[in-house]
């Protein structure tokens, strides 16, 4: 559900960006409308999946808010983005929250970007060294259900 809700909003946010001319690079019009399509694809497979009624309720609020994908040619669906486009996304990104804990803008420092690359990077190599050794089963699925968590919250 994670990967549909993050797609949906870098979606929503491209769109945004489109109309409003600060997308940093050019985009051709069957692009746009792929990305249109893509929105609402995304935003049915997770109305399909098993998520709260709340949830679901709200992404159908959100759903029907948008303009018809198949209009994007139309002037008005970039008015839409224009007018529209920030607070449909903000209302998108506040359930994204709300109801899955995913979406949040943390605001890292670039001291604190340096220290999840570093811990990032020492679980990759660990998971690196894990593919290549001889370990048991056992043994390595110990290491993987721990791996990425927070020191006080392995199990003991």
């Amino acid at each position: 559900m994670e990967l549909y809700l993050n797609c949906a909003l870098n979606d929503a946010v491209t769109l945004f960006s489109i109309f409003n001319g600060t997308l940093e690079y050019e985009i051709e019009d069957d692009e746009v409308s792929n990305t249109a399509l893509c929105l609402n694809q995304y935003i049915d497979t997770i109305i399909k999946l098993d998520i709260v009624p709340q949830f679901k309720q709200t992404l159908q609020e959100l759903k029907e808010l948008l303009p018809d994908w198949m209009d994007t040619w139309e002037i008005y669906y970039q008015e839409w983005w224009q007018v529209e486009g920030q607070s449909w996304i903000e209302k998108m990104r506040d359930a994204t929250i709300k109801y899955s804990n995913i979406g949040h803008d943390w605001k890292f420092s670039d001291k604190q970007k340096k220290l999840l690359k570093q811990y990032y990077d020492a679980n990759m190599l660990l998971l690196d060294c894990l593919n290549q050794s001889k370990v048991s089963p056992e043994v390595r699925s110990l290491i993987e259900d721990n791996l990425f968590l927070p020191l006080d919250s392995s199990p003991n």
